[in-house]
């Protein structure tokens, strides 16, 4: 009997995983960060990639998030979280930088979600704000002081939350994305900008105080991939869990634990 007990239990709990991990909209391995600001307090901004690039959290507070849980703060003035450089974050292909965003209605100026680039801006590897005046968006990168990327689309919707997108194909074209929906797109971009050793800053440049997000962020998300419009609308809706499978990573690690019981149990 308890080797029937022990055959059920094994068939069910690989079918849960088999299922849960068939339904992961996006490769969670293409993943260099995802940021999602459920710390609730102190200085350390989690990475819940498998890359371990956590931020450090400076002038920044936690505030309520989109949906109830924490979400992190910026005054546009000097806050702002640094991911020091790895690997992991030179992305020369594609990629997307995604999040949900709240911007102030006192936002006037660039108010970056993301960005990485050096101080002489010869080389910026990606990069997603607000326009100059805070009123469009802008998506970017630059070779050799040479800066490719869409500017000023659409309008920004301030003292709401909205979900933005922007992503390039590595080859020739940025787009930008809000709540799933194309509202700039652009070609002639060329190839992707080299690998830096600049650290990734989220919610603005610190080398320019004008450059620093006055708004919210939440569940900020940087991929070596471009993901589609079905992507979006799966982030949006059904969040982290279902796009990425993290629900199916997380209880990889509770199951190793009832498959030790299981096979003690024997």
């Amino acid at each position: 009997m308890k080797r029937l007990t022990f055959f059920c239990i094994s068939f069910f709990i690989f079918g849960l995983m088999f299922v849960t991990l068939s339904n992961a909209k996006i490769d969670y391995n293409t993943a260099a960060g995802i940021w999602l600001f459920e710390e609730k307090d102190g200085d350390i901004i989690k990475d819940s990639s498998k890359n371990g690039n956590n931020g450090i959290a400076d002038g920044t507070k936690h505030v309520a998030g989109k949906d109830g849980g924490s979400a992190l703060s910026f005054n546009g003035t000097s806050d702002h979280v640094t991911v020091p450089d790895s690997d992991s974050l030179d992305l020369q292909g594609e990629w997307t930088i995604t999040a949900w965003i709240k911007v102030n209605e006192t936002e006037n100026n660039w108010g970056h979600i993301l960005g990485k680039r050096d101080p002489a801006l010869a080389v910026v590897n990606y990069a997603f704000r607000t326009d100059n005046v805070g009123k469009g968006w802008d998506a970017y990168f630059a070779t050799n002081g040479a800066w490719k990327g869409i500017w000023n689309q659409a309008v920004v919707k301030k003292g709401e939350w909205v979900y933005m997108t922007a992503t390039y194909d590595g080859k020739d074209v940025l787009s930008i994305y809000e709540n799933g929906v194309q509202i700039g797109t652009g070609a002639g971009m060329g190839t992707p900008a080299p690998a830096n050793d600049v650290d990734v800053i989220i919610g603005g440049w610190k080398d320019n105080t004008s450059e620093l997000l006055d708004g919210t962020l939440d569940e900020v998300v940087l991929l070596g991939s471009m993901i589609t419009t079905d992507d979006m609308m799966t982030l949006m809706n059904e969040g982290i869990d279902q796009a990425f499978g993290v629900t199916a990573v997380d209880r990889l690690g509770k199951l190793s634990t009832e498959w030790g019981s299981i096979k003690t149990s024997r």
